[in-house]
């Protein structure tokens, strides 16, 4: 049905081109290292440039070829011209919202009734195209969105359905760090902006009027000693009828600090702040007010519990837990609605169930059970309307509406390829090193038998306290389809089996994540469910020291792997310029600290490449604009490769985006998977 990508009968050889290696011996907290390719740690220096330019014709000559051109084809075959996608809303009441569609490469605005299901005054908006954060005010009379410009990403607001443009921000926003803005009333808007450099730490949230189109600082980065580049504020109002606005000092491992301004202040010079939650709350992730109640989620003895609380100007008081996860699962969501608050609970990181908590206990939510992974899109305190979706290996993703009298599938749904209803999955277990059981999700077709052809490509995560969810991506699709099976090892740094899951693979124990990884891969071979010699590794981010380290240890095991934006260096992060730690110290290990410099030593994939092994085939691929990994990180374990097997046919290949940050866009997972299954 669909063609394949066969291992070519006459391989090339690569004579690889040696780069100086200018190492360096580094002394830190008590512990010796040697630094390879400390040049790389520079941007824009000829050693990198050099080394990159010569990536780029490998990786040319690599995808530059019929075979991959036809594996694209049939990709873009999957996606159906007909396709819509259902937009940001607002629902104005319990029956009406007011939405953007995309179809056929068209973006329009339109009312949408949930009880009929019909969509009713649809205006074209070619402003749109390519927009992102899309807002659209309480009334439905308005909306804001970034768009890029020749100086940047602008925010504008036009008016619905005029479409006349009522505001833009005269200066551009780094698009690679944050992008969010959030209505505060009917007129007025509070939006994040970094200044298009590289240096965020001039990062501030603005308020505009649209009446007056008066443009106030009102919290600004530089008020908090806490804060660095990699630190986003976020601005967030719960409803039109919310008397205040929350800021967010956040990373991408945990909530810093948090704020809130009462409404009266907002239009003030100088508006007075009040503290929602400290660092020494523990983590306190975003939450929502409701009639002077603040629902939220924290820690309560290594579990992640909900909880409500009065909100006053010396912080939360009177709090009420309100919902506690059985000992093996983990609260992935809340959302609050006018009359309810919903949860959504995840075991295993394979099931999740969305619960209604009442006065009477917690109300399962009826709908088609089971399902992989549900998210909340949309929910506001004052309106009785929650929009979730769901996410399954064999449906693609669902939208749904549900009011608090039942449930029902919202039309607007994305459309998935006919051929994804032979997708299916199983969960099983792998025994890891110290007897843990690692829930393993296995993707492939209903009628799928194992023959000598079959090719396993095995993905892991492990980080942030983050569930490894079903990647809808069509090339994972299309692989699975040929006959092929995907593996999820759902492995400890995440948070499937709850939180304690995500505490054991963390800091000094961070080693049981990359066990994990291998311990499945061992339980797939012994067991005779793979192809040994065609199983591949897929990663990305943080999964780069979770899977880099694994094919340090046992590279022989894998007949290719490939990573996208992989963090395979984390002890040097804090070595280049513009980068700082504040993401990975919760989880890896602070540098200034003895036991942080020996967690991160140890977990880190570049220090520990082993030249005296022959690595599998290996395509590393980063954003030029990465904000949150330097490019260097895969640099340095390409250049590994290259120099340890300068003579092979083994392809190990560096590819790297223009103008693009930590998150690559959907051509990288097709090469991806087109190298992991050319070389399997």
């Amino acid at each position: 049905m669909f063609l394949s990508c066969q291992k070519e009968t006459k391989r090339q050889v690569y004579n690889y081109r040696l780069f100086t290696d200018d190492s360096i011996n580094v002394s830190s907290k008590g512990l010796k290292y040697v630094n390879h390719y400390t040049g790389f740690e520079t941007f824009e220096s000829t050693q990198l440039n050099e080394f990159t330019k010569y990536q780029d014709s490998l990786v040319k000559n690599y995808f530059d070829k019929p075979s991959y051109k036809a594996f694209e084809e049939n990709i873009n075959n999957l996606t159906k011209s007909n396709f819509v996608s259902y937009g940001k809303h607002r629902p104005l009441n319990d029956s009406i919202a007011f939405v953007t569609i995309s179809k056929d490469s068209t973006t329009f605005l339109a009312k949408y009734n949930y009880k009929t299901n019909d969509v009713i005054n649809k205006i074209e908006f070619p402003e749109l195209e390519g927009a992102s954060e899309i807002n659209i005010n309480y009334n439905g009379k308005a909306l804001s969105f970034y768009n890029e410009t020749d100086e940047g990403h602008k925010l504008f607001v036009y008016s619905y359905p005029k479409k006349e443009l009522l505001f833009s921000t005269n200066e551009g926003v780094n698009p690679y760090f944050y992008l969010s803005s959030t209505w505060f009333g009917e007129n007025s808007i509070a939006y994040i902006a970094f200044p298009y450099q590289d240096n965020a730490t001039d990062s501030y949230i603005a308020s505009v009027n649209l009446e007056n189109k008066q443009i106030s600082k009102i919290f600004s980065h530089k008020d908090y000693p806490n804060a660095n580049n990699e630190n986003w504020l976020i601005p967030i109002t719960s409803s039109s009828s919310s008397p205040i606005l929350q800021a967010y000092v956040a990373n991408a491992g945990d909530i810093y600090e948090s704020f809130y301004i009462n409404r009266e202040e907002f239009t003030k010079p100088n508006p007075k702040w009040n503290r929602l939650a400290a660092i020494h709350d523990s983590t306190t992730y975003f939450g929502d007010e409701r009639n002077g109640k603040f629902i939220y989620r924290t820690y309560i003895n290594n579990k992640l519990v909900v909880q409500q609380a009065d909100i006053t100007e010396n912080g939360l008081t009177n709090k009420e837990t309100l919902f506690v996860p059985e000992t093996d699962s983990n609260i992935g969501e809340i959302a609050v609605t006018k009359e309810d608050i919903y949860v959504v609970v995840n075991e295993d990181g394979i099931d999740s169930k969305l619960y209604k908590i009442t006065n009477n206990g917690n109300e399962l939510v009826d709908i088609d059970y089971p399902t992989v992974n549900i998210e909340v899109y949309n929910s506001f305190a004052d309106i009785d309307n929650l929009v979730f979706y769901t996410t399954d290996w064999g449906k693609g993703t669902a939208f749904y509406n549900v009011n608090g009298k039942g449930v029902h599938t919202n039309l607007l749904t994305d459309p998935y390829p006919k051929e994804y209803d032979n997708i299916t999955y199983e969960v099983i277990s792998a025994k890891s090193h110290d007897n843990k059981e690692v829930p393993v999700t296995i993707v492939n077709r209903k009628d799928f038998k194992l023959n000598p052809d079959t090719k396993t490509i095995v993905y892991a995560y492990g980080a942030y306290g983050i569930n490894a969810t079903p990647l809808n991506k069509d090339a994972i699709q299309k692989f699975i389809l040929d006959g092929n099976q995907f593996i999820i090892a759902h492995v400890r740094g995440g948070a499937e089996k709850g939180q304690q899951w995500y505490f054991d693979g963390i800091l000094d124990k961070k080693e049981n994540s990359w066990k994990d990884v291998l311990s499945t891969v061992k339980h797939l071979r012994d067991s005779n469910l793979v192809n040994k010699e065609r199983v591949g590794l897929l990663f990305g981010s943080a999964g780069g020291i979770s899977c880099g380290m694994a094919l340090n240890e046992k590279p022989e095991w894998f007949s290719a792997a490939a990573g996208l934006s992989a963090g395979m260096n984390p002890l040097r992060l804090t070595n280049h310029e513009n980068y700082s730690q504040s993401d990975q110290i919760y989880d890896f290990g602070d540098v200034e600290t003895e036991e942080g410099v020996s967690a991160l030593y140890k977990m880190d994939p570049v220090i520990h490449f082993n030249s005296l092994k022959e690595y599998p085939p290996t395509l590393l691929m980063v954003g030029e604009k990465d904000d949150l990994v330097p490019n260097s990180a895969s640099a340095k374990y390409i250049a590994h490769l290259q120099t340890s097997n300068s003579k092979t046919t083994n392809p190990y290949l560096y590819l790297k985006y223009k103008d693009e940050g930590h998150y690559l866009p959907n051509d990288a997972f097709i090469k991806a998977i087109f190298f992991l299954e050319s070389e399997l």
